[in-house]
């Protein structure tokens, strides 16, 4: 959907037919009523069906775990919705969420703690030629995730028409807020990045048609965000993409005491940097590299009417 020619969110509008309900205080055996719902978020998921909304109610709860296959329609998604404080909070043992494979799915409303290495991880299962598909992340705040390695609070890999909208990255440990390999047609919108030592945004693998906008990013460490990147072979989705990247839109964003650079053009063809606002960059404002031999060299970028303030 477009409004006003940006692109919409799939489940704007969408009515649910069915509610589980979770709760983190409720005893064990329960039947996801109102009256007597469960007491992990797994439980729910587990008998999620097109069409069903799972509200968790305000707690703290531990790691979900691995999901496969949780699949919605267009008509009919899942979503999963914090009603009130959520917190999923891993204790360093895990991360907190994997969906592997899924597809019309809402995560919504809750906050991400402590987990390792990343926070929530999507994916496609493996399976190259069937992404995962149409999966909207809203209010979900992530906070010291990671500990010290290559370690991301949002891992996307093989994610298609994606939405990410009013959420929070901070104290992602060394890797990224938000790191995807392979993912299109995607549209991160509203976001706060804040303080951490990695880079916040990066579009690599084959990533395309992704848009960037309207997103604060402050006391980022390396690159604010990387318009491509450097990936092994074998993960480009697909394997014969041409770039790292293509076709990345980074338009009016606030970008403030920056660390390497604010951003980085890297083997990312007609990719765009317009209408942005830089304050107190460090290293670079902007640079354009090449680290994947053997793919494209990035071309037809453009960097244009942006304010940088020194």
């Amino acid at each position: 959907a477009v409004a006003g020619n940006f692109p919409q969110p799939f489940d704007v509008g969408v009515r649910y037919g069915r509610e589980l309900h979770v709760d983190a205080s409720a005893r064990a055996g329960g039947d996801g009523s109102r009256a007597t719902p469960f007491r992990t978020i797994a439980e729910a998921l587990a008998r999620a069906t097109p069409g069903t909304r799972v509200r968790v109610a305000a707690g703290s709860y531990g790691a979900v775990g691995s999901i496969t296959r949780l699949q919605g329609t267009a008509q009919a998604p899942i979503a999963l919705v914090g009603d009130g404080e959520v917190v999923i909070e891993t204790n360093g043992q895990g991360p907190a969420l994997h969906l592997a494979d899924p597809r019309y799915v809402v995560i919504e409303g809750l906050a991400i703690r402590n987990a390792v290495p990343h926070g929530i991880n999507i994916d496609d299962g493996g399976s190259y030629d069937s992404p995962a598909d149409h999966v909207v992340l809203r209010n979900v705040s992530f906070s010291r995730i990671g500990n010290g390695g290559n370690n991301d609070c949002l891992k996307m890999s093989g994610v298609d028409h994606f939405y990410i909208e009013g959420s929070r990255f901070t104290g992602c440990n060394q890797g990224e807020a938000i790191d995807m390999v392979g993912c299109h047609h995607g549209v991160i919108a509203g976001n706060l990045f804040a303080d951490m030592p990695g880079s916040a945004v990066q579009t690599k693998g084959g990533s395309a048609d992704i848009l960037i906008h309207g997103n604060r990013f402050s006391g980022i460490g390396q690159r604010a965000i990387n318009a491509g990147g450097h990936t092994g072979r074998p993960y480009f989705r697909p394997l014969d993409a041409g770039h790292e990247a293509e076709r990345i839109r980074m338009v009016a964003n606030v970008i403030e005491r920056g660390g390497s650079a604010a951003v980085v053009f890297a083997g990312c063809n007609d990719c765009v940097f317009a209408n942005n606002t830089v304050v107190r960059p460090c290293d670079y404002v902007a640079r354009i590299v090449e680290e994947t031999p053997g793919r494209g060299a990035g071309a037809g970028g453009f960097f244009i009417n942006n304010v940088i303030v020194f």
